[in-house]
This record gives C-alpha cells, sequence and structure tokens, in this order.
C-alpha cells in the first residue's frame, strides 16, 4: 500500500466520524446519507490507489467526495445567518470538505 491510499482511508474514516458528529448534532437525514456517501467515495479512491489503477480512477471519486461536502457545506453557511444554532454542524461538514479536498489533492499528485 502507497502512502497515498493509506491517507485516503484515513481521510474516509476521519469524514465518517464528523458525518455521525453532525447527524448527531442535528438529526438530519439528508445530510448523513451525503457525508456517508462521500466517506464511500473516498474510500473507493483508497482502493484504486492501492491496486494501482492510474489515471482517473483513482482521484476522480474523490473529487466527487469533495463536491458532494462542499455543496453541503456552503448550504449550511448559508443557513447560519438566520439559524445560528446550526453553526457547529456547519463548521463539521466544512470541515469534513476540508477533508475530502485533501484527500483529492494526494490523490491527484500521486498520480500526475
Amino acid at each position: 500500500m502507497n502512502p497515498s491510499s493509506v491517507f485516503l482511508v484515513f481521510c474516509s474514516l476521519t469524514n465518517l466520524v464528523l458525518a455521525l458528529s453532525a447527524w448527531r448534532l442535528t438529526s438530519s437525514r439528508p445530510t448523513l446519507l451525503n457525508l456517508l456517501m462521500s466517506s464511500a467515495f473516498l474510500l473507493f479512491a483508497g482502493y484504486f490507489s492501492a491496486v494501482g489503477k492510474q489515471g482517473d480512477m483513482t482521484w476522480l471519486p474523490s473529487f466527487l467526495a469533495t463536491m458532494l461536502c462542499g455543496g453541503r457545506a456552503v448550504g449550511f453557511l448559508l443557513r447560519c445567518k438566520k439559524e445560528p444554532e446550526i453553526r457547529t454542524p456547519a463548521v463539521l461538514v466544512l470541515s469534513a470538505a476540508l477533508v475530502s479536498v485533501a484527500g483529492t489533492l494526494a490523490a491527484y499528485w500521486t498520480t500526475r
């Protein structure tokens, strides 16, 4: 296993922990499903990186995870102005998006 695949699995597990924390605070099923999907995409990217598939299959799933988390984070941050009680879940989802960005960059740099 190369360091990129280990880092992507770590990002997936971190995303999973952040998803469960955000879900416990909001009880929002779409948020949980969104972040679980992004965690699964990061895990697939780690698998493709470990198997040795080169090209798009190593960084594309992690990019999709970044887009899922980023979209949810933007939605939460826009709602924070009207509902200040969801600021903590918004920060959790934003940190999941940043972890996904780090995984995407790691996967992209190892394939290029």
